[in-house]
């Protein structure tokens, strides 16, 4: 009897180390990526389940509408899955479970920790020092080092609050006289690197704005992700400034140029009716101009008193002595006549 209760104990605690073996820890605000080993999975099937036994996905069907979920790999050997953006709700224990001839179930234990936050405040003349960090499962370890001296233990106040431990603990600091970097270092028995850690400067200049702006990792990021965001805005507000105004200025040059295109069609058009009106006025000068005809007639005789003779000799004495008048007179004897 006690044989078999020792096998049965036996093969509870093999099944158990095959259920648990494997554990994974994640910074809160990362991505948890999860891995399942499985055979023949296009003739079986098999499931994912979050820590509240909610089913995540069965084969490649989407069971829960959460978007951060995805199916990173189903292949015949392998069923990975990622959870982005992860938050400490998110701790827990995941179960992959294949049915095949026998289910086979795999647990994956996955903590999440927080980065340590600190704050720095002045009371009483003296400066007080808070750092708090969070984790899944176990309280997180607080200690506290000056500059590169040695590591002190801290005594954090540890509280539990939905699924999650959060370990506070306090340094009260005389003012200095020189810069020192206060450090908080962060230990948990599911962190397998080094610890995490923060820091602050504290000096004769210190302020609570300058420990502001000096305390937090974790705030750096969002602060550089807001400061390129206000950049793309900026860059984006350039760019459609510029683009209006060339807008602008392709408009006014296109109706520059459709004024110039009438303007050399109007004077065009007005060339070509100016040409066809002196080309008009010709033809018609041609068609009114009057043809004169001259004729010569011959001279009458010049009656005087004393006779032909004499009216003869006064003809000879004028053409010899004046023989441009003959011309003229001759002249004037043409007769015009229009035709």
């Amino acid at each position: 009897m006690e044989v078999k209760l020792l096998l049965a104990v036996s093969t509870l605690l093999v099944h158990a180390s095959l259920a648990l073996c494997q554990r994974v820890t994640v910074k809160k605000g990362q991505t948890l990526h999860l891995s399942c080993p499985i055979a023949n999975a296009h003739k079986t099937n098999v499931e994912w389940k979050n820590p509240k036994g909610n089913i995540m996905f069965f084969n490649r069907n989407r069971a829960l509408k959460d978007k951060r979920y995805r199916i990173d790999r189903l292949s015949a050997s392998e069923f990975s899955i990622s959870v982005s953006n992860v938050t400490f709700k998110d701790g827990g224990n995941y179960t992959c479970t294949h049915y095949d001839h026998h289910t086979t179930e795999r647990k994956v234990e996955v903590t999440v920790l927080g980065h340590p936050m600190m704050k720095v405040v002045e009371h009483e003349g003296k400066l007080v020092i808070k750092c708090t960090a969070e984790g899944n499962h176990h309280p997180p370890q607080i200690s506290w080092q000056m500059d590169r001296g040695p590591e002190v233990l801290a005594h954090a106040q540890v509280s539990h609050e939905d699924r999650k431990y959060v370990s506070m603990a306090m340094l009260h600091v005389h003012p200095v006289e020189k810069r020192v970097t206060v450090k908080c270092l962060v230990r948990h028995p599911a962190l397998l690197s080094p610890p995490l850690m923060n820091f602050v400067k504290i000096g004769p200049d210190w302020s609570s704005d300058d420990s502001r702006m000096q305390a937090g990792r974790e705030g750096r990021p969002s602060l550089l992700v807001f400061l390129v965001t206000c950049l793309i805005f900026c860059l984006l507000v350039v760019v459609l400034f510029f683009a209006i105004k060339l807008r602008r200025a392709h408009v006014a040059w296109k109706r520059e140029n459709e004024d110039t295109d009438q303007s050399e069609e109007s004077s065009k058009s007005k060339s070509s009716q100016e040409e066809r009106s002196s080309k008009e006025q010709g033809r018609r000068g041609l068609s009114n101009m009057a043809f004169t005809q001259y004729v010569a007639e011959k001279p009458t005789g010049i009656m005087s008193k004393t006779g032909p003779v004499s009216a003869t000799e006064s003809a000879n004495k004028e053409h010899t002595s004046q023989p441009q008048p003959q011309t003229l007179q001759q002249s004037s004897a043409i007769k015009e006549t229009e035709l």
